[in-house]
């Protein structure tokens, strides 16, 4: 294949003819001396050894000058691919910047680009607005509004700087530092506001004062730079982006349901609206920790029942008779109500095992036994068990459905005696329902009395 590429190369080159001509010439005097024909045996060895060894440099050398003009070959050919790669990715980017020109939307990736579309941003539109935590320094922004005010009123008579942030423990003092420098301009070139919630994400918008121009800087990621990404609307999107949500800027969550931003204006405001959001976070913990509360026994029961219209395989209850009061207390209608919801229960198979935690003396109560008697006939697992044997921990009054949900009596009131409004929680945190799992499953191993 090598010679056969050599001859296409050289074949109309007189050189290829010279030597094919000599390389044949050598192959026939070397044949010829091996079989011996007497007119070449008068030709000495080393004659015949010199003309192959020219031949062979001759081949050698075309064979070289192949290779090395194969190379330079493939080398022009990556230089032009190269040229042409770059001359499509130009044309590409051209191309992205017409599309980007044209919808007016262009994204940003790096903290660099951000900070120099922001920048322009301020210096062109009259009216700024910020929603959010953005990568820049906020009270830097204002007491240059501000020193720009001082300086030239009269051309800073027009701008407005208005700042949305959602205030935390946080963002406390930063918010006071930007208060503090707001109330060194005019009493509305810098407006700060508190928003409750904040599903607006965090985003800069320059509007011109006929509002017949927008931009937009809508970030979604980190504020701290890492990571950071975000699209600049202008046009047609800037124009969208503001129809969409601007009439609804209010409004958080809920439809139909809106909580307008504040104006903050004092220390006073933003001490007492972080407190409230220290103490509804608190609110929640508790909620997640303890459960959802329930007072009065019309809640509770309500409560249980509707949580058992959910329960497909058992119940498990404790029922705290802890006097006379708590035992006459089942006959409520509204504890009989939950009853009913529980002989319900049992016609979708659902099982259901009841443990009366009471003092031996009160086991043939009336009542007591009454309704033993009742829920037995009913299908429903029914035990006593004597309360002065038991642990204080061990004293609760719960139910348990699907080991799903549980709803346990607070201990601290004396329920179901009427004597206090009983206050129960549901939740279904399992560290809680574990707890209450073992005290059941105790119960009935070492304490009951069947």
């Amino acid at each position: 294949m090598g010679l056969r590429r050599l001859w296409e190369r050289y074949k109309t080159k007189w050189e290829a003819y010279v030597v094919l001509a000599f390389l044949l010439f050598t192959i026939v005097i070397h044949v010829g001396h091996s079989l011996k024909i007497p007119i070449l045996d008068k030709v000495p060895q080393d004659v015949l050894s010199e003309t192959l060894g020219l031949a062979s440099f001759f081949l050698i050398f075309l064979l070289l000058e192949q290779t090395f003009a194969g190379a330079e070959k493939v080398e022009s050919a990556s230089a032009e691919s190269l040229q042409k790669l770059d001359l499509a990715a130009g044309k590409l980017d051209d191309l992205s910047k017409q599309v980007e020109a044209t919808s007016g939307i262009a994204g940003y990736s790096e903290l660099s680009a951000f900070t120099d579309k922001w920048q322009k941003l301020r210096d062109k539109f009259a009216t700024v607005t910020l929603v959010g935590e953005l990568p820049i320094n906020y009270a830097d922004e204002v007491r240059a509004i501000c020193q720009q005010d001082k300086e030239h009123r009269s051309a800073a008579k027009d701008r407005e700087f208005v700042i949305y942030r959602s205030l935390n423990t946080r963002s406390k003092k930063e918010i006071y530092d930007l208060l503090e420098a707001a109330s060194q301009a005019s009493p509305d070139v810098v407006k700060i506001y508190h928003m409750y919630g904040f599903e607006w994400g965090s985003w800069a918008m320059g509007r011109s004062d006929p509002g017949d121009e927008t931009e937009v800087l809508l970030n979604y990621a980190s504020p701290h730079g890492d990571a950071l990404a975000g699209l600049h609307l202008t046009g047609k999107a800037a124009e969208s982006f503001v129809k969409t949500v601007m009439p609804h800027f209010g409004e958080i969550g809920l439809q139909g349901v809106a909580y307008p931003p504040v104006r903050l204006a004092s220390r006073e405001q933003v001490e007492f609206i972080v407190e409230e959001k220290v103490q509804y976070q608190k609110k929640i913990k508790e909620m997640v920790d303890i459960g959802v509360s329930s007072e009065g026994m019309a809640d509770i029961c309500e409560a249980m029942t509707m949580l058992l219209k959910g329960t497909k395989k058992f119940l498990d209850v404790t029922h705290l008779c802890s006097d006379e009061g708590a035992i006459e207390g089942l006959q409520n209608v509204l504890f009989r109500k939950w009853l009913e919801a529980n002989y319900k229960a049992r016609e979708r198979w659902v099982k259901i095992r009841r443990i009366f935690i009471a003092r031996r003396q009160d086991y043939h109560h009336k009542v007591l036994q009454e309704v033993i008697a009742e829920m037995r006939s009913k299908g429903i697992e029914v035990f006593l068990c004597p309360l002065d044997s038991l642990k204080p921990h061990q004293l609760e009054d719960f139910s348990l459905y699907d080991d799903r949900h549980v709803v346990y009596m607070d201990r601290a009131r004396t329920y179901w005696s009427g004597k206090q409004k009983p206050l129960a929680r549901q939740t279904e945190n399992p560290e809680k329902i574990h707890d209450y799992r073992e005290i059941f499953d105790l119960l009935i191993e070492r304490y009951v009395e069947r």
